[in-house]
């Protein structure tokens, strides 16, 4: 993966709870969601960004 798609990952990323495990997809602390392919999902899981606007799962 390039640096610059990582970079746009981080910029997409950024309103997501990246300190937290994400409760969807398993995603370990500061790492992307994935889909059931084991690929980074290009957006977030919505339960994650959820956790970072204050919402629970």
């Amino acid at each position: 993966m390039t640096q610059r798609r990582l970079r746009i990952f981080d910029d997409v990323y950024a309103d997501a709870a990246m300190e937290r495990q994400c409760p969807n997809c398993g995603a370990e602390p500061n790492d992307y969601c994935r889909r059931p392919d084991g690929e980074i999902r290009s957006v977030p899981c919505i339960l994650r960004v959820r956790l970072a606007e204050g919402s629970t799962p």
